[in-house]
């Protein structure tokens, strides 16, 4: 547990220090009774009792029981405010922190595994402080103080009471490592399994209209049974830990009442003592038991503390923050990337250039980095500086909001809010009229669907526009970028779901935009290139051609082959 306050750096030292002390102190008050409870004891079975001394040990004895409630209830606000407000806080840094990494992120960490961070592992880190941590330091202050008190008056007995710790310990350490394993495992799965489930939800629709329904929700009922199974495996498993922790510790207890009745029956230790150690032996040992099952449940909270910290790890985007104007000139310098150094290569050694009025067309097979290269377009990975520039400044040099109010991205993965359609059109920035917006619906070819909803702008998307589909929802998206007024705009494949007509209506929204704008456009329908002012050609990662289109295919035995004999390209 310790160790998890060094790794995950979430309390004020001065806040965590106060709620130690108070702990600590909470345990004394704990423990103290007991030890004056010997001599009470002791006074009361005396032939010659010392009233004097039997009242000022009951009074002593009350005294501290009513401080301990004062400091339990002091302990409890100190340690409850502290934790929920440090959690609240973990949850604003993890928020914080996904704004400023690279939007590239996102695309490998699916939004079940950053929700169970944000909410799960979170929640975890929060139960063991609120409820366990004060608990786990009151418990071991409180066997320190009865032990010691205990040792007073006979050290020998003391000793058998905790005889059984050494053992237990040496247990806890030498199985702690393979528990840990097992539990990552463990949760590990879980966090599959909440995701297949939450792909299963957003998906239900699509999985329903292709009637493979009957077929895909077997796969999800198998992975929801093997977590079943592997829960119980884990209880039973890690369970165990604990267990012989508390076993062995109560070992103790056996070595104390032999060794105790050894002394008596040699008149070695009085009868009175012998049985205060008993009795209080129930208390130390039930201490023992809270310590062990706050460790058994402190092993969650590390590696949901690991999770958080990996997070929390991950390199943001190093911008120089500045808030430069773009009129849309586009460098692309020999950039190379991989998205991780043991990656092969996804892009090599790319160069090409995009100035203002023109469309500029990337086409090539499935996997030929042409996604890749529009997402480092949008900055959602970084590459070395000047490798991309946008009128002679480093893509690095913008910061975020200068970036995204001139570049406008419109990708096949559209992310809409649970809100309405008008709404989400609106976050472009607020101040936009409504001739404005239906202008833009218009241009984008969604106005008309947007009017057949039942309550037309005002109709709720759903969870992640799920009420829409996903023509519906780029189309949308459009019309958020032309509304952005960027000078920039990325296309992902938007024609891909437009039949003949609508096409040709977007042909002729591209010839308006480009006059004022720079288009940088991937596609796959020869219909849409013939009209890009120049054509980018990849081919694995590798530029094999730039140029306009009817020039690459005569220049281009490739190329040509691309479009017209697919199997013979490469």
């Amino acid at each position: 547990m310790l160790n998890t306050l060094r790794d995950l750096p979430i309390f004020e030292p001065r806040d965590l220090i106060k709620s130690i002390m108070l702990a600590t102190l909470e345990g004394i008050c704990m423990g103290l009774p007991y030890g004056l409870f010997v001599q009470l004891v002791r006074e009361l079975v005396n032939r010659q009792p010392n009233y004097t001394l039997i009242i000022a040990v009951s009074c002593a004895i009350a005294l501290v029981m009513l401080i301990r409630v004062w400091v339990t209830r002091q302990n409890t606000m100190h340690t409850g405010t502290m934790t929920y407000k440090t959690c609240a806080t973990l949850r604003e840094r993890l928020a914080h922190h996904f704004f400023k990494v690279p939007l590239g992120f996102f695309e490998r960490h699916n939004s079940g595994q950053l929700s169970q961070s944000m909410n799960k592992d979170v929640e975890f880190t929060e139960t063991i402080f609120s409820h366990h941590f004060s608990q786990f330091i009151a418990s071991v202050s409180l066997l320190l103080t009865v032990s010691g008190c205990l040792a007073i008056y006979d050290w020998r007995l003391a000793l058998c009471l905790l005889s059984g710790l050494p053992i237990a310990l040496t247990i806890q350490a030498v199985m702690k490592r393979k528990a840990n394993q097992f539990s990552e495992s463990f949760l590990q799965g879980v966090a599959t399994t909440n995701n297949a489930i939450m792909d299963w939800i957003l998906g239900i629709r699509a999985i329903k209209q292709s009637g493979q329904g009957n077929n895909l929700f077997p796969k999800l009922e198998q992975q929801i049974q093997h977590t079943q199974k592997a829960s119980i495996r884990h209880e039973i498993a890690v369970g165990i830990v604990p267990m012989l922790f508390i076993l062995f510790s109560e070992m103790g207890f056996l070595v104390l009442l032999l060794t105790g009745l050894q002394l008596y029956l040699t008149q070695q230790v009085e009868l009175t003592v012998f049985i205060v150690f008993l009795i209080t032996s129930v208390r130390l040992y039930r201490a023992l038991a809270q310590i062990a099952l706050t460790m058994a449940e402190a092993r969650f909270m590390q590696q949901a503390a690991k999770r958080i910290t990996t997070l929390l790890a991950t390199p943001t985007i190093r911008t120089k923050e500045q808030n430069l104007p773009i009129q849309g000139h586009i460098a692309v310098n020999d950039v190379t990337f991989r998205y991780s150094p043991e990656y092969p290569k996804v892009l090599d050694a790319i160069s090409f250039t995009a100035v203002p009025g023109t469309l500029t067309a990337l086409v090539g097979p499935s996997g030929s980095g042409k996604s890749t290269l529009l997402h480092l377009l949008a900055r959602f990975w970084q590459v070395d500086d000047h490798k991309i520039t946008f009128d002679g400044h480093s893509i690095n040099a913008f910061s975020d909001a200068s970036l995204y109010q001139q570049v406008a991205l419109v990708s096949q993965d559209i992310h809409l809010i649970d809100d309405t359609i008008l709404n989400n059109l609106k976050m472009v920035h607020q101040g936009l009229s409504e001739a404005s917006i239906h202008n833009a619906c218009q241009q984008a070819q969604c106005h008309d669907f947007i009017m057949q909803l039942p309550n037309g702008y005002d109709t709720l998307v759903g969870e992640a526009g799920d009420a829409l589909s996903g023509g519906e929802k780029q189309r949308i998206a459009l019309a958020r970028a032309l509304l952005s007024e960027a000078k920039i705009i990325l296309l992902d494949e938007i024609s891909a779901a437009l039949d003949v007509r609508n096409e040709a209506a977007l042909l002729t929204l591209l010839e308006q935009l480009k006059q004022s704008k720079t288009l940088i456009s991937i596609s796959h329908r020869e219909s849409m290139v013939i009209h890009a002012d120049n054509v980018v050609y990849l081919v694995n990662g590798q530029l094999k051609g730039t140029g306009h289109h009817e020039m690459l295919l005569q220049e281009s035995k490739n190329y040509q082959d691309f479009w017209h004999h697919p199997d013979k390209s490469s």
